[in-house]
């Protein structure tokens, strides 16, 4: 699936949920060029941060859905944390990669959309 593919598909549903799936996808593609060393080190250590927090994300929702009464408002404080940390995680990877000169234009595009869905969250 392109870039383009990927973002149509993220377009409905759990906000949380698109922004962390969008910003997993933006690492996937953003490994290769670390392996072929075209980022720098504040690049890796940015994606190194960020690396599970959209799995955490997602596990944190799904406990949620079947939590209940005191579990359920402690849950939901958690996820609120993790939003923001993934926010401002997901920004500080974007203003990392957006610092780079030899990004592709599609990677490009697609960290603007994850900007503006991260600034909907």
């Amino acid at each position: 699936m392109d870039i383009l593919g990927i973002i149509k598909n993220l377009l409905g549903g759990d906000k949380e949920l698109k922004v962390a799936d969008l910003l997993t996808k933006i690492v996937a593609l953003v490994k290769p060029l670390l392996a072929e060393g075209k980022l720098g080190e504040l690049v890796q250590t940015a994606l190194g941060n960020f690396g599970d927090l959209g799995e955490q994300l997602t596990a944190t929702k799904t406990s949620l859905k079947t939590a209940t009464g005191e579990a359920k408002a402690s849950l939901t404080a958690q996820k609120n944390d993790m939003v923001a940390q993934m926010k401002d995680k997901g920004n500080a990877l974007l203003d990392s990669l957006s610092a780079e000169s030899e990004l592709p234009e599609a990677l490009s595009g697609m960290m603007s959309k994850a900007k503006n869905l991260l600034g909907k969250l």
